[in-house]
């Protein structure tokens, strides 16, 4: 499996990789009393996940230690949910996540008088509004009397959904990475958004490659043109060598899960080491397009196995262009000659 097994972990940690995006963040999002509470200071990362190992594929998570105008320190915990409609329990969840946080830092912590603030945040980004109680005790009874003998707090809720576009945040790396997550469960409306992101990836250029992986193993409802429009937005003197590049990068260097379940990883790495050894005898392109043409010929020949003879010369002259094309069309042609049907 490749690391792009948790795809929207990748980009958050690649998004929020920068501690004064960080603070942007909290400034942005956090309650306004909350945020004026804080220094100018970026946030310090806390490396390490609380997150229980059976969800690792729905929640990622960031600790952020901050610094307080009277000289406390602060955490922020936050929680991202990828999923496509809101999880009720998440509040508890949250509530053992941060536990567990403090746990560690009595740890290292053991002569402690006084605890340190701790804020939950949770990203959303799926198709659904988030309408649940925003604290621990809509989990709990209801009866007024057990109220103040039961543990409860609040959490902050950022739901990407309800943000507007043009809103999502004054900083471009959260802007293009947010706009990227909001869209991912959004089908029918993730071809509209691929110019706005490529503006903003255009003030956040470090994001560029992990932002167009994200979208191109992610996002359901896109094709060829649409990531040549993101490419050619983002970057538009070098779209021609970004889009003839591109089928490698995606397919060998970060192979989707789709593709390890239909070729071995040995097979996969061994493609890719002779995608490199082209490009350095003869150039990152030809290179990027001998690789590609290389790998959509053993993917013919597993599913097709006996090939007319005119396949592998049809494929050693393409342009980078049509491998695309023809990739595009292999999981679901009937025939070999379906799939070069110009």
């Amino acid at each position: 499996m490749s690391d792009l097994a948790q795809p929207h972990d990748h980009l958050l940690k690649a998004v929020l990789a920068d501690p004064e995006t960080a603070g942007v963040l909290l400034r942005e999002r956090l309650p306004p009393d909350v945020a004026a509470l804080l220094t100018a200071e970026a946030p310090e990362p806390v490396e390490g996940s609380f997150i229980d190992e059976e969800l690792r594929q729905h929640l990622s998570d960031r600790l952020y230690r901050a610094k307080l105008r009277d000289g406390a320190e602060a955490f922020i915990y936050t929680l991202l949910e990828h999923k496509s409609r809101p999880e009720r329990k998440s509040a508890w969840q949250l509530h053992r996540y941060m536990t567990r946080a403090l746990e560690r830092w009595e740890r290292e912590n053991p002569d402690w008088e006084q605890l340190p603030a701790i804020i939950g945040v949770i990203l959303y980004h799926g198709a659904s509004p988030w309408r649940i109680p925003d604290e621990l005790a809509a989990l709990m009874p209801p009866q007024p009397a057990l109220r103040p003998y039961l543990p409860n707090f609040r959490y902050v809720v950022v739901d990407l959904g309800t943000i507007e576009n043009e809103a999502m945040s004054a900083d471009p790396r959260l802007r293009a990475g947010f706009l990227a997550l909001k869209f991912v469960f959004r089908k029918e409306e993730q071809r509209g958004i691929m110019k706005l992101v490529g503006l903003s990836l255009r003030e956040a250029p470090d994001l560029f490659h992990q932002v167009l992986l994200y979208i191109a193993v992610t996002y359901e409802n896109i094709d060829a043109q649409a990531m040549r429009e993101l490419v050619q937005t983002a970057r538009p003197t070098e779209a021609s060598p970004m889009i003839s590049s591109y089928a490698m990068n995606i397919l060998l260097s970060n192979p989707p899960p789709w593709l390890t379940d239909i070729v071995p990883a040995n097979l996969l790495r061994e493609t890719l080491e002779k995608g490199k050894e082209a490009g350095r005898e003869e150039g990152r392109e030809e290179g990027s397009r001998q690789a590609a043409g290389g790998l959509l010929l053993r993917l013919l020949r597993r599913r097709f196995h006996d090939l007319p003879e005119w396949v592998p010369a049809r494929i050693e002259a393409a342009d980078p262009e049509h491998l695309e094309i023809w990739s595009d069309r292999l999981l679901d042609a009937a025939s070999v000659e379906e799939i070069f049907a110009d």
